[in-house]
């Protein structure tokens, strides 16, 4: 984006000299701002918007805050049916990724076992983060707002739900987690959003590279998902 400083030209000069022309000259610098921040803000809106709508259709995080909340309660008829809402996504996730949790999630409720129950579900965010990242790659970064939505969403199942255990075990591998999440994010390019920075197209073989990172060092922590 080329810079509204325009530096001494004749034209400036002239307006220099003329009262008339400093109002014109301002009044066309004003615009351009004006228009340059209106579509930020559209955009951010847009963002904000999609990430509404996956979080709606999404419903891993909630249910996951609701059972660990219910299993402390002991109200294990709450930890059934709360589960039973994410059907649809451990579903989903056997048929992309060939692993089916829902037998092992149903016996560990069935057993009110709470470590394993909450393992499992540690598991299906696990897999609710790949599935934003794979529909990322799949589309090749070609809807930014879509991409950074989908990664936003995953950065929040690692820390609101999978970091925890992660701070806890080494807080380097925490650091190197985040880290990668920002290379990710830098991946995704500039399509102009940022005002303050200079446009650049995306760079999917680095996105592809930083989530596998996170990944690899999840399961150093994650030991039991395979």
């Amino acid at each position: 984006m080329r810079s509204l400083w325009i530096g001494k030209s004749p034209g400036l000069a002239a307006h220099r000299q003329s009262p008339n022309g400093w109002i014109a000259y301002l009044a066309v610098t004003l615009a351009l701002f004006s228009a340059q921040n209106v579509w930020a803000e559209n955009n951010a809106t847009d963002l904000m918007h999609k990430a509404r709508s996956l979080q709606s259709e999404d419903s891993l995080l909630s249910v996951f805050g609701t059972t660990l909340q219910s299993i402390k309660e002991g109200d294990w008829e709450t930890v059934r049916s709360t589960i039973k809402k994410i059907d649809p996504q451990i579903k989903d996730h056997a048929k992309r990724f060939d692993k089916d949790l829902k037998p092992m999630i149903t016996e560990a409720v069935a057993s009110k076992d709470p470590n394993s129950t909450l393992r499992h579900l540690a598991h299906t965010i696990f897999l609710g983060m790949k599935f934003q990242f794979s529909v990322i790659i799949k589309t090749q970064i070609d809807d930014y707002l879509d991409s950074k939505a989908r990664l936003d969403l995953a950065h929040r199942y690692y820390s609101v739900i999978l970091s925890g255990n992660v701070r806890r075990k080494d807080s380097k591998i925490h650091r190197g987690i985040e880290e990668q999440f920002t290379l990710a994010e830098a991946a995704l390019g500039n399509p102009g959003i940022d005002i303050l920075l200079p446009e650049f197209p995306p760079d999917l073989e680095s996105f592809q590279k930083a989530i596998k990172n996170i990944e690899i060092e999840l399961l150093r922590v994650y030991t039991f998902i395979s």
